[in-house]
């Protein structure tokens, strides 16, 4: 089935100057009048060139397909601006709304084409994806909002009326392999696409306020388990704690079996995880309960590169310190213990020590005592 879609070259052109920014040729011969004779002849260039390019230009333009045209415009306007794209095709009568975001929804990664190299393979790879999370999450691509920008990726929120989805893309994480906890919120989808670039798709978690007391008990049962976490914000005693979040979907891949509709739970080692039985066990954490949302810095507590902050910029550091000082505290408690229960085993040896003199006394009393039948007993006899 063809795209229903007009996209013409003369409004391809018009859009595509109006996302660019380019002046029209007519602005530049208005601006003429009014500037000295040095910058008009300056401007003059400017207008040849702006003819020459546009020239060149329509030239490719002319030979593409109207559906090459939309994804063409796509990559030029990316994430950002795509409201403003949408709204121009459809003032101008080019497409149908429906159309245009079921068109959106198969054709989404052209949106970040040049973060992917314009690498047509992993172009066409990421569509699917995308197409995959929109068919069985009911989301819709083309009403992607912004959320915020983390220190590697840009989050993006798609939301429904009952559901909410979160796209993470940018560089990729810090920590390469990702260990394993149950604390630590699935991603849905993660690929590192190249070098430079990555994407993760992952459930919403909400925003948790925390006192530091609270976030330290957080961090510290990671720590018991021989996980370190150090990229804990929190610079008051109750704020919103930026990289922990809550659960409003039990901690599992939330895709569902096309012919029964079941779940379908999926290995997290298959989602980018590293998992070690030795640290944790592969438990789904229900609804409420606190994970990490962003897991750029999970390590294991033998790693030698852990990367600390100053405690200006995360409370993760005090939080080690803290924890350090505890275990030193236990580990000098525990000593204490021992050397009590020493003291108490060495009270009791000497006392059972005692207690075998005085058995061995008592039995050399016995032997000294005359016995009947004895050699003393018979004497008597023969006196008497």
């Amino acid at each position: 089935m063809s795209l229903k879609c007009n996209l013409s070259l003369e409004n391809y052109i018009i859009i595509y100057s109006i996302i660019n920014r380019f002046a029209s040729i007519e602005g530049y011969k208005y601006k003429l009048n009014y500037i000295g004779k040095k910058e008009k002849e300056q401007e003059k260039e400017n207008v040849e060139f702006y003819k020459k390019f546009m020239l060149d230009f329509c030239k490719k333009v002319e030979e593409k397909t109207i559906e090459e045209r939309l994804k063409d415009l796509f990559s030029v306007v990316g994430i950002d601006k795509m409201k403003f794209l949408i709204k121009l095709l459809l003032n101008k009568s080019i497409i149908e709304e429906k159309d245009l975001r079921d068109f959106i929804n198969k054709n989404f990664a052209y949106f970040i084409s040049g973060e992917m190299r314009n690498d047509e393979k992993a172009i066409n790879a990421m569509n699917l994806v995308f197409e995959e999370v929109h068919n069985k999450r009911g989301v819709d691509f083309s009403e992607i909002k912004y959320l915020d920008r983390g220190g590697y990726k840009i989050v993006y929120l798609l939301e429904t009326e009952n559901d909410k989805v979160i796209i993470k893309m940018g560089s990729p994480r810090y920590v390469k392999k990702i260990l394993y906890t149950s604390k630590a919120l699935y991603p849905v989808f993660y690929r590192e696409v190249n070098p430079e670039f990555e994407i993760e798709i992952t459930e919403f978690a909400e925003d948790v306020y925390l006192t530091f007391e609270q976030a330290y008990q957080f961090y510290k049962k990671l720590r018991d388990k021989g996980i370190v976490f150090t990229d804990i914000h929190l610079f008051k005693d109750f704020e919103k704690v930026i990289n922990l979040g809550r659960l409003t979907k039990p901690n599992c891949i939330h895709y569902l079996d096309e012919e029964t509709g079941e779940p379908i739970y999926i290995d997290p080692r298959s989602v980018g995880f590293e998992f070690d039985p030795k640290y944790d066990e592969i438990e789904i954490q229900e609804v409420g309960t606190i994970v990490i949302r962003d897991l750029d810095f999970i390590y294991r507590d033998k790693n030698k590169n852990i990367c600390w902050y100053t405690p200006n910029y995360t409370a993760s550091i005090i939080f080690e310190e803290r924890y350090q000082n505890e275990m030193k505290k236990k580990i000098i408690k525990s000593l204490m213990l021992k050397l009590k229960r020493l003291k108490v085993i060495k009270r009791l040896k000497l006392k059972l020590k005692r207690i075998k003199n005085k058995e061995l006394k008592y039995g050399n009393r016995e032997s000294a005592t005359p016995r009947y039948g004895s050699g003393a007993s018979s004497n008597r006899e023969h006196v008497n």
